[in-house]
C-alpha cells in the first residue's frame, strides 16, 4: 500500500488509497482523531472491519485509508469511517471500481486529431488490435479503385487472384521453402548494367546491398578483395567430422613433399632410425638409446639379446654340478671363511677413533668414559662432558667437599 495507489477513478481488483476529511455537526473539521473505526460493505453485504484503519494527516482533520486489491474486487464498495470525537459525523462514501466497459465515451478527437464517424466505426466494428491492425510506413487513400493491372497479365481478376494460366512459363522453376525463401531463380535474358557489382562489396544504384537485408550469419563469410573469393569462417560439425575422416584415412605413403606433415609421419613409421634427423626429438631419443649407431632388429632387438644370453649359458664350460657345489659347500675358518683372532679384535677395538661412535653412543658406555677423561670440564656443580666436535655429550652433577675437590658424581 502506497501513496501511488491514489487515482481519480478506482480500478477493480487494484489497491486504492482514498483521501477524505471528517467534520463536526457544525461543518468544521474534527482534528486529532480518536477511536477510528473503518468498515466496508461489498456489493451490498453487511459491514465488516477494513483491513487497514483510517489515518489522520497530522492533526489536520484530513486523512486517508488504504484499501487492498481484494477489498476493491467488487462492483460497489461502501466505506464508512467513524471517530469517537464529540459531535463528529460519520464519513460515508461509495466506490464503483472501474473495469472494461464501465465507462462509455463519445470521442471526437484522438491525439488532438478530429475523427469522423467512419474512422471510429471501422475500428469499433472489427475490434482494433495493434498486433494485427497496425500499419506502419504506408499512407492509405480514403477511396480505393479497382486495380486492373497490378502486374500486367499476372495479377488480375476482381480480387487480385493469381491465375495459373497467367503465370510466366518458367514460374515452376521457383522453389519456395517453409521459411518463404525462393531458390532456383531464372534470370531474365536482358540485364541492366551493374555499375559496381563487386568493388567495395555490392554497391550502386542498381545493385545496392543493404546490411539490413543480409542473413543473420552473413558476417561468417570472408570475401577477399583480390578475386572475389569466398571463404568460410565456421564449418558445421558434420563437415568437420568429414574433414577429420579424410585426414586420418590419408595414405601417407603417397606423400613426397618434405615440408608436409604426412612425410614426417612416413619417416617415423617406414624408415630406419639412421634416416631420422639427428637433431629432431625422435632422432635424439633413438640415437642416444642405441649409442649413435643404426638400430638393427636382427642384432639389437630384445629377443636377439636374450638369444645371445641363452647361447652363452648353454655353451659355458660350467656344468650344473659345478653351480651346485658352490651353493652347498661347507665354510671352514681360515680356509674359505676368515676367523680373526682375539688379539686382532682387541687391537681393532682399542685403536678405533672415538669420533666414529660418539654421536650414537649411550651415556653409560666406554665412549662416555673416554670423553669424560679427555673432553670434559666442571663449573660449580655441573660436569659437562663434550664430544670431539665440541657439542655436549652428557652432563652430570658433582658434589664438592672441603678436603677433596669432588666427593661424588650423580
Amino acid at each position: 500500500m502506497a501513496s501511488t495507489d491514489a487515482r481519480p477513478v478506482p480500478k477493480k481488483n487494484v489497491a486504492y488509497r482514498h483521501y477524505y476529511a471528517i467534520r463536526k455537526n457544525d461543518g468544521t473539521l474534527i482534528t486529532t482523531w480518536a477511536g477510528q473505526d473503518s468498515e466496508l460493505s461489498k456489493d451490498g453485504g453487511g459491514f465488516s472491519d477494513a483491513t487497514n484503519e483510517a489515518t489522520e494527516i497530522g492533526t489536520s482533520g484530513c486523512g486517508y485509508i488504504d484499501l487492498t486489491s481484494a477489498e476493491m474486487n467488487y462492483d460497489a464498495v461502501i466505506l464508512k469511517v467513524s471517530v469517537s470525537n464529540t459531535d463528529a459525523l460519520v464519513y460515508v462514501v461509495t466506490f464503483f471500481p472501474e473495469e472494461a466497459g464501465d465507462i462509455r465515451t463519445d470521442v471526437t478527437q484522438l491525439g488532438s486529431d478530429s475523427q469522423s464517424a467512419t474512422d471510429l466505426k471501422d475500428f469499433a466494428d472489427a475490434g482494433y488490435d495493434p498486433a494485427t491492425n497496425k500499419v506502419q510506413g504506408v499512407v492509405l487513400c480514403d477511396t480505393t479503385t479497382t486495380n486492373s493491372d497490378m502486374y500486367s497479365s499476372v495479377m488480375r481478376g476482381t480480387d487480385s487472384a493469381f491465375l495459373a494460366a497467367s503465370a510466366p512459363a518458367n514460374f515452376s522453376s521457383l522453389g519456395i521453402n517453409g521459411s518463404g525463401h525462393v531458390s532456383r531463380v531464372t534470370l531474365v535474358d536482358t540485364t541492366t548494367t551493374n555499375t559496381d557489382m563487386y568493388s567495395s562489396v555490392m554497391r550502386g544504384t542498381d545493385s545496392a546491398f543493404l546490411a539490413a537485408s543480409a542473413p543473420t550469419n552473413f558476417g561468417d563469410l570472408a570475401i577477399t578483395a583480390s578475386a572475389g573469393e569466398v571463404s568460410v569462417k565456421y564449418i558445421a560439425t558434420s563437415a568437420q567430422d568429414n574433414i577429420a575422416t579424410v585426414v586420418w584415412d590419408k595414405d601417407i605413403s603417397t606423400v613426397t613433399s618434405t615440408d608436409q606433415a604426412g612425410y614426417l609421419l612416413q619417416r617415423l613409421t617406414n624408415y630406419p632410425v639412421g634416416s631420422l634427423h639427428t637433431d629432431s626429438v625422435f632422432g635424439q631419443i633413438m640415437w642416444n638409446a642405441i649409442g649413435g649407431s643404426e638400430f638393427d632388429r636382427t642384432t639389437d632387438s630384445l629377443q636377439a639379446i636374450r638369444d645371445r644370453g641363452d647361447s652363452a649359458w648353454t655353451t659355458s664350460a660350467l656344468a650344473a654340478a659345478d653351480v651346485w657345489a658352490v651353493g652347498s659347500r661347507t665354510l671352514t675358518a681360515n680356509t674359505n671363511l676368515n676367523d680373526p683372532t682375539a688379539a686382532t679384535i682387541a687391537d681393532t677395538v682399542l685403536g678405533r677413533d672415538i669420533d666414529n661412535v660418539e654421536s650414537t653412543a649411550p651415556e653409560h658406555s666406554l665412549c662416555t668414559t673416554i670423553l669424560a677423561m679427555l673432553e670434559s670440564s666442571v663449573s660449580g656443580s655441573v660436569w659437562t662432558i663434550k664430544r670431539t666436535n665440541g657439542t655436549t655429550h652428557a652432563t652430570k652433577t658433582v658434589t664438592s667437599g672441603t678436603a677433596d675437590p669432588i666427593t661424588g658424581v650423580s
